[in-house]
């Protein structure tokens, strides 16, 4: 193998294209002088690739740095600075709730002729959009009361506090006032069969609406929202599969903002950390408001 000029022949032989989209010929002393890195990473910022530039200091540069001899100080700011430019890629978002969805699950949630399981379900799952819950909050969720119209609760461990904290929503839903019975029921006759309240909201809910008295895993309970949303129906556009547990916990944030709600109140109708941006990056439709 001849001197590095020589064995650096061969990325010149590809004449890379410049910035502006002309192929030229470049002179070999910017492939092999300590500049050359800079226009390499400069060109790779072109393309929408998972390849980063900082992926590329790592594992390609610091090879041909090394095989081939050549002067390129992969420390330089200017590697770093190539290496933050944001990719060009849609952010995925699950889908909000709408109101027309809500409205059927305190429909399902109320009616008498359905399966328990099947009612609970969507008593809890109600809760988390009318109080506006994570999936985190619902796992460890104490002194559940119905008081005077209100439904009252404490979540043990938040993402954002190292104390608990209350939360609470209105009995009244969109459709009917007893939306949120079923849990309610499924809680006393717990604490009948175990001396205890489930600290728990979901219980688990196996395929066919079979209930037990276990906590539901965030997998089957997402896999039974998501049966639940396919039958009620979902807007032009959408897909049932689209829909996490993203979904039912951002519908109030969602609506606030198209209301024009400002930001420090959106944050606090979702419970996030004072000056967070997370009301910007949960605005997802239009489909909130009626």
């Amino acid at each position: 193998m001849g001197p590095p000029n020589e064995r650096c022949a061969c990325l010149r032989e590809a004449t890379m294209p410049a910035i502006t989209g002309e192929e030229k010929e470049v002179p070999l002393e910017q492939w092999t002088g300590p500049e050359s890195v800079f226009f390499i990473a400069e060109h790779l910022r072109t393309f929408e690739s998972t390849q980063t530039v900082a992926h590329f200091k790592k594992t390609s540069f610091k090879f041909f740095k090394s095989v081939l001899g050549l002067n390129w100080d992969l420390d330089h700011p200017i590697i770093a600075n190539s290496s933050k430019v944001a990719r060009k890629i849609p952010k995925k978002q699950a889908p909000a709730f709408e109101a027309f969805q809500i409205k059927e699950l305190e429909k399902i949630a109320a009616d008498e002729r359905n399966i328990d399981g099947l009612r609970i379900f969507c008593s809890a799952l109600l809760i988390m959009v009318h109080a506006s819950l994570r999936w985190s909050d619902t796992r460890e969720v104490s002194n559940l009361k119905l008081k005077n119209g209100v439904i009252i609760g404490t979540i043990q461990t938040s993402k954002t506090s190292a104390d608990p904290l209350d939360f609470c929503c209105p009995e009244k839903g969109f459709k009917n006032l007893t939306w949120s019975h079923p849990l309610f029921h499924f809680r006393e006759s717990f604490k009948k069969a175990s001396g205890r309240y489930p600290k728990f909201l979901f219980p688990s809910i196996a395929k066919g609406w079979k209930l037990s008295q276990n906590e539901g895993p965030k997998r089957q309970i997402e896999q039974r929202m998501k049966e639940c949303i396919f039958d009620i129906g979902v807007p032009s556009g959408t897909r049932a599969e689209q829909y996490t547990l993203h979904s039912p916990r951002n519908f109030y944030t969602n609506g606030a903002g198209q209301l024009g709600w400002n930001l420090e109140a959106q944050t606090i109708l979702g419970r996030w950390r004072k000056n967070s941006i997370m009301p910007e990056h949960y605005s997802r439709s239009s489909g909130s408001l009626e």
